[in-house]
């Protein structure tokens, strides 16, 4: 008996068993992430205490150092990562800096190996963890590094030397570590399933259903009676599934309402505690201003002017540069604006008095021209910006507030301006941390919609720089809400914006700048807004999934295997009454199959393929063509050419239609086809009239079919043909133009010894062993000649023919050599190598008419992955470089790729072959070595030649 009941049996029990795999899967997943996001910001936060732990003891007692006690904690940090041989080789560390609005990579320590990746600019999408860490940032995110991979990333600020540290690995690294522990418990669990499976059937189930077999007559006979029950059963099932479902995504919903009430709750209440802690700093600086202005040793000096009371009017406003930890310079201004007294804070925060010389005129100052037409008790609190030293902003930034207040002697009279500059970089700093902890977009505003906290650094201090960024032009709609209503919470299509306002002088009795008429200019602060910004998909049943998502994917899993179970059950009771509905139903069924191969078979075709009616409009078009036009997945049906194409080309596209329906017949032709990015490639294509079975023509269908790389394929073989025609025909010539030149050779040698014209014998000779030359190079290059590999010093090949470069070379020539003392040996054909070197010697001759300098290098090298893309034919490892520079006159880029064929020259006829060249390309390849050509026209042109280092040991 053939028994097919086990497949269920098993497919069940898989189903179950890849639920719990899932679950555990995900589970493993997220711990893992938890466990390297913590390990990972532990280790970049101890790196950067350590790093500034260095950095302070270089800049007290490494000042010597040559490139000062920043390039010594560069150093010692360099040097730690190079002897570093116990690492991660999973991970990276990288350091980097910002210098003209680049982010310049000072080392990147990844695989026991150190590199410095390119520079990238600041506005880049890459580098996230980077561009956070330089914003002055601490944390992990999971996000694109510099190379565009996804990686895991901790990042950390080295506030002593002003530098970003990230230390990351990859999600897919990470991944990998999982991967194989899944597969082994898959494979288990599968195993275990099917075993377990095969036991219960042949054991117990088996015997039961051989003996349930004689009754299978019996029970089909009882089906009808069943029929009208499981109808019944059928007819309430798919409804009840319905019933359920709704009920679950009403409980969704309300969930999803309820925590978007409470993230918005809380958004408000951090919000507002952030807005009452910068509240309440502000009004410590009104406190001491009013301190100021009352005081009896401002009242003393006021009376006086004394040098007696000035003195102690610097050491009053010292006491409070000393205790206030914020504040940068306290200065007292006279009418006309001069300063009479300042205090500046200095390094380690302690009080410097500034002497009287060094007092300078402020009377141009916005500050102070506001704060001089107060009146008693008023204070003027300037906008928060960068400070500016000597005409340009401060580095690194300095975010500033300046408060003012007019000073009064005892008859009333006004007298003068005392000014607190507040350094408000703690305070940023610490409304940032705060709005980092409320785990939505957190934003600072001034009063005009400037940023002064935003979600992307690029973004802050706009207004002091090119004014391109601000919260009006990016959320306008928000932003006139915020100004013209007085609501807490803002609503627009972007999300939800949680907003509390914070005054300059708040919960004061003193009058405020900003309730005084004038400001033309804007530089009183009016009022700052703090902005807690959710985007509408954080607050949406999406968001809801991606939270709890496995319990979704549990339940939907869940649901799915009991409603198919159900359904199928259902089908199968009741196949007896509704067999001829179910012969309908196959049809139609079969007819759907029969649309779907049809479909699939288009759509996974390589050509493009496509169909448009009489009138233009698109009604088929397979995968392949929308990608080639639309990669962003944009469909053409119903559309007409003049819908998606260029008017030129869907012109064009409607002529051949026309022309196709004209003829009555296919057209086969080759065309280039352009995507929609600009590219082209070449296409074969098929043009045919689409007719119904009256022969009705109801359209045009073309197929067509890349051949970009085929042509590309034909042209190289052609003249891979060629060339190996040319070298056959230069290989037989040169054997038979040797032995001839062997016997001119021999006989003029014979006559030189009875000749008296010795001069135009050893004419002949010279020109005889020139063409002898020749003949050998063609034979190198044919292959004719063999070539004998030796163990090589390329350090003494050069000194053997030192002599003759030295000889060939005019004058007016410079010839330097480079040579590394302990060069590496490398297995090269003697010979081969000392024309190589003689002839780039004379190419380089030749290409400095005027004069210059022909440079020979010698180095060791040691080659990776990335460095091997120089060449096709390298490969990672240990290399010998024969770098040979001159400052000539270049060669053009529509001949360079030319210069290394056989018998290509620039020179004019008679002086020149074409071999030079393509025997050192024939020297390379026999020893696997590898060739690269750095040239610049009028600059100079570098051959560097890759010999692969032997070892005698290996040997």
């Amino acid at each position: 008996m053939r028994v097919r009941g086990i497949w269920p049996l098993i497919g069940i029990m898989s189903s179950v068993t890849a639920i719990v795999v899932l679950a555990s899967t995900a589970v493993m997943y997220d711990t893992a992430l938890s466990e390297e996001r913590s390990r990972l910001l532990q280790y970049v936060q101890s790196e950067a205490r350590l790093m500034e732990a260095v950095a302070s003891f270089d800049q007290e007692f490494s000042k010597d150092f040559p490139s000062g006690s920043y390039g010594a904690t560069l150093s010692q940090i360099k040097e730690a990562y190079r002897q570093q041989r116990v690492a991660n080789e999973r991970g990276e560390v990288t350091m980097a800096r910002i210098e003209d609005d680049n982010i310049v990579f000072v080392l990147s320590h990844r695989k026991n190996r150190l590199s410095t990746p390119h520079a990238m600019p600041v506005s880049t999408q890459l580098a996230e963890p980077m561009r956070r860490a330089l914003a002055g940032e601490s944390g992990t995110l999971i996000g694109l590094d510099y190379r565009g991979v996804k990686v895991v990333a901790a990042y950390e600020h080295v506030d002593r030397l002003d530098m970003g540290l990230v230390a990351k690995i990859d999600v897919q690294d990470l991944r990998s570590s999982i991967t194989t522990p899944v597969i082994a418990v898959v494979i288990i669990s599968m195993a275990s399933v099917f075993s377990g499976a095969m036991f219960f059937f042949y054991i117990s189930l088996r015997p039961i259903l051989e003996s349930v077999r004689v009754d299978i007559q019996s029970l089909k006979n009882r089906i009808g009676e069943r029929l009208t029950t499981w109808t019944h059963f059928s007819h309430h099932f798919l409804p009840l599934s319905l019933v359920l479902l709704a009920a679950f995504l009403a409980i969704a919903l309300i969930h999803n309402q309820q925590s978007r009430d409470y993230l918005l709750q809380t958004d408000s209440t951090k919000a507002s505690k952030i807005s009452e802690s910068f509240a309440a700093e502000l009004g410590k600086i009104g406190a001491d201003l009013y301190i100021f202005g009352n005081s009896s040793v401002l009242e003393r000096y006021l009376a006086s002017q004394s040098s007696a009371e000035t003195a102690d009017l610097e050491k009053f406003f010292a006491l409070f540069v000393t205790a206030r930890e914020a504040y940068d310079q306290i200065r007292l201004l006279d009418m006309s604006g001069r300063e009479v007294a300042r205090v500046n804070r200095v390094k380690g925060g302690e009080p410097l008095l500034v002497p009287e010389e060094q007092l300078q005129d402020k009377s141009d100052r916005y500050y102070f021209k506001q704060a001089v037409k107060l009146g008693r008790s008023e204070i003027f609190v300037s906008r928060m910006d960068l400070n500016i030293e000597q005409g340009a902003i401060e580095v690194p930034y300095k975010p500033m507030l300046r408060y003012a207040i007019p000073v009064f002697d005892a008859g009333g009279e006004k007298r003068g301006v005392i000014v607190i500059n507040y350094l408000a970089g703690t305070l940023i700093k610490d409304i940032r941390s705060r709005l980092r902890d409320v785990g939505s977009s957190g934003f600072l505003l001034d009063h005009f919609g400037n940023w002064l906290i935003s979600d992307d650094p690029l973004r802050e201090w706009s207004f002091m720089f090119d004014g391109k960024y601000s919260f009006p032009n990016r959320f306008p709609l928000a932003w006139r809400e915020i100004i013209e209503t007085n609501r807490k919470q803002i609503s627009t299509g972007n999300g939800i914006f949680s907003v509390v306002t914070v005054d300059p002088m708040p919960e004061s009795n003193l009058l405020s700048a900003r309730e005084n008429p004038t400001d033309p200019e804007g530089y009183a602060a009016k009022t700052w807004y703090i902005v807690v910004y959710r985007e509408a998909s954080e607050l949406g049943i999406l968001a809801e999934f991606e939270q709890h998502w496995i319990i979704f994917i549990v339940i939907l899993l869940l649901g799915s295997v009991a409603t198919m179970g159900g359904w199928r059950y259902a089908r199968l009771t009741s196949a007896t009454a509704l067999s001829e509905q179910k012969l309908t139903e196959q049809i139609l069924l079969s007819l759907d199959e029969h649309e779907v191969r049809l479909k699939a078979i288009i759509d996974n075709s390589p050509g493009l393929i496509s169909m448009r009616r009489t009138s233009g409009e698109i009604v088929l078009a397979n995968s392949s063509y929308e990608d080639f036009y639309f990669p962003q997945g944009e469909t053409w049906i119903g559309k007409t050419l003049l819908d998606v194409l260029p008017d030129s080309e869907a012109k064009l596209y409607s002529e051949c239609d026309q022309e196709v329906l004209a003829l009555d017949k296919p057209l086969e032709f080759e065309e280039a086809l352009s995507r929609i990015d600009g590219t082209s490639r070449d296409h074969m294509t098929v043009r045919f009239p689409v007719k119904l079975p009256k022969g009705t023509v109801i359209g045009v269908c073309s197929i067509s079919r890349d051949v970009t790389d085929y042509n590309l394929e034909q042209a190289l073989l052609h003249r891979a043909e060629k060339m190996n025609a040319v070298g056959q025909l230069a290989g037989g010539i040169a054997h038979d133009f040797n032995n001839l030149l062997g016997i001119i050779l021999g006989n003029l040698e014979m006559i030189s010894k009875t000749s008296e014209n010795s001069d135009f014998i050893d004419a002949c000779l010279h020109a005889t062993q020139r063409g002898a030359n020749l003949v050998r190079q063609l034979s190198g290059f044919t292959r004719h000649q063999k070539t004998q590999k030796e163990s090589t010093d390329i350090n003494g090949v050069i000194r053997n023919v030192d002599r003759l470069i030295a000889h060939s070379l005019a004058s007016e020539i410079d010839l330097d050599y480079k040579l590394e003392d302990q060069i590496w040996l490398t297995q090269v054909d003697h010979g081969g190598l000392e024309d190589a070197l003689i002839n780039m010697a004379f190419n380089a001759r030749d290409a400095m008419s005027d004069g210059g300098s022909l440079t020979i290098e010698t180095t060791n090298v040691v080659l990776d992955s990335d460095a091997c893309l120089l060449a096709p034919e390298l490969t990672a490892g240990d290399y010998v470089l024969l770098k040979v520079s001159d400052t000539g006159s270049g060669i053009p880029p529509e001949i360079r790729e030319h210069i290394l064929e056989p018998f290509f020259t620039t020179k004019p006829e008679g002086q020149g072959t074409g071999l030079g060249l393509s025997t050192i390309n024939q020297l390379m390849s026999t020893c696997n070595g590898g060739l690269v050509l750095h040239s610049e026209v009028n600059v100079g042109t570098s051959f560097h030649l890759y010999f692969p280092r032997f070892n005698e040991e290996s040997v």
